[in-house]
C-alpha cells in the first residue's frame, strides 16, 4: 500500500514538472509574440 502511494506521489511530482516545463515554453513564446508585435507597431509608425 505504501509503495503504491509513494508511486502516486512520484507520478504527480513528475506530472507537475512536465506541466511547469510546458508553461515555461508557453511563456517564452508569449514574450516572443509580444516583442514581435511591438516591433511591428514601431515599423508601422515609422515615417519615411
Amino acid at each position: 500500500m505504501k509503495s503504491r502511494l509513494r508511486d502516486t506521489f512520484l507520478e504527480a511530482d513528475a506530472r507537475r514538472g512536465r506541466v511547469q516545463e510546458q508553461k515555461d515554453v508557453v511563456e517564452a513564446h508569449q514574450l516572443q509574440l509580444q516583442n514581435l508585435l511591438r516591433e511591428i507597431r514601431r515599423c508601422r509608425g515609422f515615417s519615411t
